[in-house]
């Protein structure tokens, strides 16, 4: 009897799945505010999200391609093989890249799924005159002149790896 009903559990949970298969993009819910980073079909994407607007930046350096790192407290991505530093928005703010963080379209449905193409990056053409806030601003300057006792960007994320993410297209 209690395998019988064992067996008609697992079917039903089969069942389940095919009627209801797992989401063709990241719920809107499991995305917090600020930056966060995804692996999406295999490309590290950082979702920056405000309220309800997300913005996709492709995570790599606009200059050498390597991939970027976000620092949580500086609010802020770096390029850790040359410092290039762009802010949360994406803009540039110093170093040797030559321009603003690539973008990816993120669209948000009706049912609250964030899908995005990773195949279609739209190529930053510009460098802006990004900055970022006050004392981390400072900290970098100091840690880009060799000051020694500057740090800067003390908890890289991610480090080594991007946190998996549903895959979506």
């Amino acid at each position: 009897m209690r395998i019988a009903a064992a067996a008609a559990s697992v079917v039903a949970l089969i069942g389940l799945f095919f009627a209801y298969p797992p989401p063709d993009g990241i719920p809107l819910v499991t995305v917090p505010q600020g930056a966060s980073v995804h692996d999406i079909d295999g490309a590290r994407v950082f979702l920056v999200r405000e309220g309800s607007v997300v913005t996709a930046f492709l995570g790599r350096s606009t200059d050498s391609g390597e991939p970027i790192v976000h620092c949580p407290s500086e609010r802020a991505f770096v390029a850790p093989n040359d410092m290039s530093l762009w802010n949360e928005r994406g803009e540039y703010v110093a170093g040797p890249a030559r321009r603003d963080l690539d973008r990816l379209e993120a669209q948000i449905d009706q049912r609250h799924l964030i899908t995005i193409d990773v195949e279609v990056v739209a190529r930053a053409e510009r460098r802006s005159a990004g900055t970022i806030s006050g004392e981390a601003g400072q900290r970098y300057d100091s840690f880009r002149r060799g000051d020694t006792r500057a740090s800067f960007c003390l908890n890289p994320v991610p480090m080594p790896d991007a946190v998996p993410s549903p895959t979506t297209s």
